[in-house]
């Protein structure tokens, strides 16, 4: 079945975003981890001790949400929280040893799909939309944080 024309770039986003949520969920079950709990523990150990609201902003998930994937990855050991110095309320996430080897591995599975989902899409192609769709979220506002100091 080809795609029309007439199918809007969103609908194409989402389709797409279902495909690599895919990906996601087959590298985390291998591990017991859902796609968004690999998502989650991803942006842990790629930007460390940020406040746990930020990784749902980065995420684009509720604070619920957020709330829930930081307590679930606690218990597995694979991250662990810690209240702010300055504000007591603030949750700052820290990945553990073993979230990080983790996360290591499952890093290197999903590099393995992209480099499959790549060579399907022609290097050019993949690249290509990757770039345009950094600008379009930078254009939107969205950004990721500093790492804290």
């Amino acid at each position: 079945m080809a795609l029309n024309d007439d199918i809007s770039i969103g609908i194409l986003l989402q389709i797409a975003g279902r495909m690599m949520t895919e990906h996601l969920e087959t590298a985390g079950s291998d591990a017991g981890l859902s796609g968004p709990q690999l998502s989650f523990l991803g942006m842990v150990a790629r930007f460390p001790g940020n406040a746990q609201m930020t990784y749902g902003q980065i995420l684009s998930i509720n604070k619920m949400s957020a709330g829930r994937y930081a307590a679930q990855l606690e218990e597995l050991g694979l991250i662990e929280r810690q209240r702010g110095t300055r504000d007591a309320r603030e949750i700052r996430l820290l990945p553990t040893p073993e979230g990080l080897a983790l996360f290591g591995k499952l890093r290197q599975r999903l590099s393995e799909m992209t480099v499959s989902m790549t060579a399907r899409a022609g290097t050019p192609g993949y690249g290509e939309l990757e770039a345009h769709l950094r600008r379009f979220l930078a254009n939107e506002g969205w950004s990721l944080p500093q790492n804290p100091s």
